[in-house]
């Protein structure tokens, strides 16, 4: 009986063989193989097209910065044009005030009218920029008279006028000396004592303009 129990307890744990065999697991390995490269594959593949997008979107960049640069220039320019930036250069300094020799009549001082005829003429010369004592002058400026002062960019200012121009025109100075250009303020400077000086200077700042460029009615010619 000691050796019948002995025999059957050999039996029951002798070991089990795998339910596997070596040629199922070389299998499954390389079945693991074959889709971990397919699953690398599959990434490289993103990964170049992730490159691609990123070229893509650069050429993309590139052409918008240099967009953007060609817009900056633009508006630079527009800037320059509105008087939203300073202004320096060469150029000519304008002095006009009353007459010293003669009592005050509508002849012997200056006026606003002067003054528009004056900016007007320098707009037709193409000059760069045009202030009056230190009051940017742009399209949207106007230049009048209240009672005995002037209102420029609504602000009151009296005589002396002195109008700073920036411009390249080297011959602007003669052109503002002909008697035939200007010919009511040069008739006054003769006959009046009109103050009227042009000097020409290599170093101009003109000022920001400071008022308002909302403009109610407005028409394009």
């Amino acid at each position: 009986m000691v050796v019948g129990l002995l025999v059957t307890a050999q039996l029951k744990s002798k070991p089990q063989r795998p339910s596997s065999t070596p040629l199922s697991n070389y299998t499954l390995l390389k079945e693991n193989q074959e889709n971990l490269t397919k699953e690398q594959a599959d990434l490289k593949n993103q990964i170049s097209l992730l490159q691609n997008q990123i070229l893509d979107i650069g050429q993309k960049l590139k052409k918008t910065q240099s967009s953007s640069r060609q817009q900056v220039d633009q508006l630079a320019v527009l800037k320059d044009k509105t008087g939203l930036t300073e202004l320096r250069g060469k150029g000519v300094v304008i002095t006009l005030d009353d007459s010293a020799q003669f009592p005050a009549s509508s002849n012997s001082i200056a006026h606003a009218a002067d003054m528009r005829d004056l900016v007007n003429f320098l707009w037709t010369q193409g000059v760069s920029g045009i202030a009056i004592n230190n009051e940017r002058i742009v399209a949207s400026t106007s230049i009048d008279c209240i009672v005995n002062t002037v209102m420029i960019n609504n602000t009151k200012m009296t005589t002396p006028f002195v109008m700073s121009v920036v411009s390249d025109n080297k011959d602007l100075k003669g052109y503002i000396e002909k008697n035939d250009n200007l010919t009511s303020i040069w008739q006054r400077v003769k006959n009046e004592g009109l103050k009227f000086a042009i000097i020409e200077s290599d170093n101009i700042i003109l000022p920001v303009y400071k008022g308002s460029l909302v403009v109610d009615y407005a028409q394009l010619q």
